[in-house]
């Protein structure tokens, strides 16, 4: 469950930032944690082969998430930076 939970999560943030437009944004790392903030609900997902569609959900309330899969939760603490941001 764990490793799901990292897979999950990392998934979700990487998504966030890879527009085009969010190379040039001048969002700070706390702007693009409040915007996670709320409960997401996965659309499709495959895990060590099984799908797993419409039994996901990630909550992000403060620096806390929650991963629910299949009901079984897994919780933890994120914490977003700059990731050495490149400029163009």
């Amino acid at each position: 469950m764990r490793a799901l939970a990292i897979v999950l999560s990392a998934s979700l943030l990487g998504m966030s930032g890879c527009s085009a437009s969010a190379i040039f944004s001048d969002s700070t790392p706390a702007d693009d944690a409040q915007k996670l903030q709320g409960t997401w609900r996965l659309t499709g997902a495959t895990y060590d082969g099984e799908s797993i569609f419409d039994d996901v959900r990630l909550t992000f309330d403060g620096d806390q998430y929650i991963v629910e899969v299949h009901g079984v939760q897994e919780k933890s603490q994120f914490k977003l930076g700059t990731g050495g941001r490149n400029t163009i």
